[in-house]
């Protein structure tokens, strides 16, 4: 009867251990640092789109993180003209909260807001220079809906088994801090 009782509190306590072991093994905490997010981002750029009436040209992306109030920044160098004018130059941004999609281990910029800055039309005329604006603030608009800012790498088989359960997503001290898990 005693080594029942013993056998039944040594299962009792390896089946214990083997669940906070595999809670350990599968929870997992990421942090990113605004430069890390560029570094991943950087590779996609320059992003160009020609059309019929107008082009534009978005390049060096940079990462900031807002600490007051959480929010994430990517600002890129960005050209734009219309058909026979010269380019306008700007610096543009796009700045929202994370979002991350479990299915492919992505976050995004969520409802990003768009600010020109550092605007230089040249000798653009003043006809042409709302909508090259409008077509600045479009194009870092779309690039951001359809676009990763980070993606988890693929390498890393413990993120690929866990990518999908979310746990939380916060900014803190300037970083992005991901925890995933059961």
């Amino acid at each position: 009867m005693r080594n029942r009782r013993r056998a039944l509190v040594v299962g009792v306590l390896l089946l214990m251990l083997a669940v906070v072991g595999l809670r350990l093994i599968l929870h997992r905490t990421i942090r990113l640092t605004p430069a890390e997010i560029q570094a991943d981002v950087a590779h996609q750029f320059p992003v160009e789109r020609n059309e019929t009436l107008y082009r534009y040209r978005l390049d060096q992306p940079t990462i900031s993180i807002d600490p007051a109030t959480d929010l994430v920044s990517m600002a890129v160098t960005a050209d734009a003209s219309a058909i026979g004018t010269s380019s306008l130059h700007a610096r543009v941004s796009a700045t929202g909260n994370l979002r991350y999609q479990a299915d492919t281990g992505e976050l995004f910029l969520d409802h990003p807001r768009t600010l020109i800055s550092q605007v230089d039309f040249g000798g653009m005329p003043d006809r042409y220079r709302t909508a090259a604006s409008q077509i600045l603030a479009q194009g870092i608009e779309t690039y951001v809906s359809r676009n990763p800012i980070y993606r988890l790498r693929q390498g890393d088989t413990k993120a690929l088994a866990i990518r999908r359960r979310l746990k939380s997503l916060q900014i803190k001290n300037g970083e992005v801090v991901i925890e995933l898990g059961i």
